[in-house]
């Protein structure tokens, strides 16, 4: 019973010890000041194609660690060689996109938000082989941008149509050409879908890269709304298509850009048009969508 009644006061005391250390240490100075007690994470993590690296970004440089062991293995970029033509400073990497073959990094620059999760960017593609950094498109910062399945093409959206780059042979191609502000949408989403559904990209590569499957929206006969814009010395004014309840909404179809062919193909979804796709996806079948 006595070595019993020792233990325990032993117990309570170191237990009162370390309490009484604990207290020092967690003060107000330490929670807000130094963030002592925040938790480590990895900044802009993606995981590795053979499942034991990842790569993150740490000040703007690209690196490569080992998940076994947590150590450096490779460096796919530094932040001092993302240096544009014409320019004596770096681009600043936010967020980044591996090509599937990992050969090439696709950088979104100068972003703007639109919408609630939509935005546009100056797109830039870093070549790890050639160690070569080229402006994804000289004409108008680009939307959703996204590597073909062998990241010899990149498929982007802008001003409401979708374009392809070649990255082999440099040529931009336009793959819709009706896409008009507040009428026409392609390969991204209006309004409705995006804050409702919560995606706005709206366009997806067929996986042998032969194909891309579609979103058009029609919101001609949608009602317009205006919106008044604060922030300057004299707010401003900006319109946007906005369907209450009751009123019409974007008639959605979905369509097929055929590579080889270059010629659009509309998918049957039906005779219904008051409804909504909510999501379309390429299955393991060749040529097939649901």
């Amino acid at each position: 019973m006595k070595k019993i009644s020792l233990s325990l006061i032993i117990g309570l005391f170191i237990f009162t010890l370390v309490a009484q250390e604990s207290k020092k240490t967690f003060t107000l100075e330490n929670v807000v000041q130094r963030n002592a007690f925040r938790a480590q994470s990895v900044y802009g993590l993606n995981s590795m194609a053979n499942g034991r690296h990842y790569c993150s970004n740490k000040e703007g440089n690209i690196i490569v660690y080992g998940y076994k062991t947590g150590d450096l293995v490779d460096t796919l970029v530094r932040a001092a060689n993302l240096i544009p033509e014409g320019s004596e400073d770096p681009i600043n990497i936010r967020s980044y996109t591996l090509s599937k073959d990992e050969k090439k990094i696709l950088i979104p620059t100068e972003t703007e938000s639109i919408y609630r999760w939509s935005s546009k960017s100056n797109f830039y593609i870093w070549d790890i082989d050639e160690h070569k950094l080229t402006a994804l498109s000289d004409n108008g910062k680009q939307r959703l941008a996204d590597f073909s399945p062998d990241g010899s093409k990149v498929a982007f959206v802008r001003e409401n149509n979708i374009f392809i780059s070649d990255l082999v042979n440099g040529k931009e191609i336009q793959l819709t050409t009706d896409g008009k502000d507040r009428f026409i949408i392609n390969g991204t989403t209006d309004w409705v879908y995006e804050e409702e559904f919560g995606f706005t990209k709206g366009f997806f590569w067929a996986p042998d890269g032969n194909k891309i499957a579609f979103y058009r929206f029609d919101e001609s006969e949608v009602v317009e709304y205006e919106m008044q814009l604060w922030g300057d010395l004299y707010p401003g004014m900006h319109k946007y298509k906005y369907p209450k309840a009751g009123e019409d909404n974007s008639l959605v179809s979905i369509h097929i850009y055929d590579l080889a062919g270059a010629n659009i193909i509309p998918v049957d979804i039906g005779e219904e048009t008051d409804q909504y796709i909510p999501r379309i996806k390429w299955t393991a079948r060749p040529g097939v969508l649901s």
